[in-house]
């Protein structure tokens, strides 16, 4: 079972042969797609968490030093 997912939108599922070939029911399929929703969700979690944040490490910066932080926000 092969899913397509756009963003957080499922946009494609593919079965395989052996699915159709199978004695599976409606149920098992479903579980299947659940299941391989919820890797792709996964693997969607894990790349946004490893993506850079340059404007946050900037925010982390600033707050580790308050009196640049206030400085900056108020332009003194």
């Amino acid at each position: 079972m092969t899913v397509t997912l756009t963003g957080p939108n499922l946009t494609g599922v593919e079965v395989e042969d052996r699915w159709l070939r199978s004695d599976a029911d409606g149920r098992d399929i479903a579980d299947e797609v659940e299941s391989a929703c919820r890797q792709g969700y996964r693997a969607i979690d894990d790349e946004a968490a490893a993506a850079p944040t340059p404007h946050l490490d900037a925010i982390r910066d600033l707050a580790r030093d308050p009196q640049e932080f206030l400085r900056r926000l108020t332009g003194g």
